[in-house]
């Protein structure tokens, strides 16, 4: 038989199957070796991870299911051979996908029974805003983001989205403690809230700027985490999980920031002494109710811009916010300090910033009333 026929007789028996002897991860893209990934997963198919491939090289397909070369979903359970304290990195860079569960990226165990933050989340464009809601309004996107939110070890108590249409106020917390930067990496990061898929049109592939704010937890819903992390299967609080009654009146979030005066000294020298129930008592006196109160600094000298306090009020009725305004501001509010030292009486402690929430769509405390 002539040589060329014997070839061609050769070659024939030996891409009947797809996968021809000679074929290699370098050669899966032949049609000689088109049948390869089904015969071969490691080296053509879907599984491919070659003996040279590393945490640098995951960009090329043939490492596409190396440990080093996870998705950016997984990217806080995954920890590269490489990874030390330098590199833990931050947001969703490269250095947090591939060190993000990195014993030594992770925060250090406490013993605080709570871990709390009240997160503003503030969308970064209109168009923002509109890929967001059509993303998250789809049931099956927000089971899995819940979900994951179990995975990564955070909960969030309330989502209220202010009538202004750009600014949502989360409650949300940690199942330990936490560091402001692994925290900050968490929700801005690829499993957070903000995150939406490069197909979906007109969003920034994050489009929330998140700024938390954490400090002494004087009022809050009870634990979602027992103090060792675990999951204790559901809030008492409602929302999401659990039903409970609804608000009828209206619903508040405050940023409160101390005015730059010397009778806030006093208010602060008063939680020395502050009773919850007897606090509740008397705001209840006022129809209204404190579901959360966060103080977030006792320093009174500086008069920062930013918040010393995050707050949410529900009203018994409905109120305006002018109304919710007068009264928040006014002699029986939560800055109204009384027969003080400085002869004042009364003396309003506070630059009450007021958003009001629409009450529809959201996860809210459940009602006092």
């Amino acid at each position: 038989m002539p040589l060329l026929a014997l070839v061609l007789v050769v070659a024939s028996a030996t891409t009947v199957y797809g996968c021809a002897d000679w074929c290699n991860a370098y050669t899966c893209g032949l049609s000689a070796c088109s049948q390869c990934a089904t015969t071969d997963p490691a080296m053509c198919g879907p599984d491919q991870c070659h003996s040279w491939c590393n945490a640098y090289t995951c960009g090329s397909s043939f490492c596409t299911s190396c440990p080093a070369c996870i998705s950016q979903a997984q990217a806080f359970t995954h920890c590269s051979w490489w990874c030390n304290s330098y590199t833990c990195g931050s947001g969703t860079g490269f250095f947090a996908t591939q060190c993000g569960g990195c014993d030594v990226c992770k925060p250090p165990a406490c013993t605080a029974s709570r871990h709390l933050r009240s997160v503003i989340h503030k969308f970064k464009s209109d168009a923002d805003v509109q890929a967001w809601y059509a993303y998250f309004g789809q049931p099956s996107t927000l089971s899995a983001f819940f979900a994951q939110n179990a995975i990564d070890g955070v909960y969030m108590h309330y989502f209220m989205p202010s009538t202004d249409g750009l600014t949502i106020n989360c409650l949300w917390e940690t199942n330990g403690c936490w560091s402001d930067e692994y925290f900050q990496m968490w929700i801005d990061g690829p499993t957070g809230p903000g995150l939406v898929p490069p197909g979906v049109p007109g969003a920034n592939p994050n489009v929330f700027i998140n700024t938390p704010h954490k400090g002494t937890t004087a009022i809050a819903p009870p634990n979602h985490f027992l103090p060792d992390g675990t999951n204790v299967g559901g809030p008492p609080t409602g929302g999401k999980d659990s039903p409970c009654k609804p608000i009828q009146g209206s619903l508040f979030f405050v940023r409160h920031t101390y005015k730059p005066n010397p009778a806030a000294v006093d208010w602060v020298n008063g939680l020395a002494t502050f009773s919850p129930p007897n606090y509740a008592t008397y705001n209840f006196g006022n129809d209204v109710s404190n579901p959360q109160f966060i103080l977030l600094d006792t320093n009174t000298t500086t008069g920062s811009p930013t918040p010393d306090a995050m707050c949410v009020w529900e009203t018994k009725n409905q109120m305006t916010p002018a109304e919710f305004q007068a009264y928040i501001d006014g002699p029986t509010g939560p800055g109204s300090v009384r027969g003080d030292s400085y002869g004042n009486t009364p003396y309003d402690v506070f630059v009450n910033e007021v958003f009001p929430v629409g009450l529809v769509g959201g996860v809210y405390p459940c009602s006092a009333f």
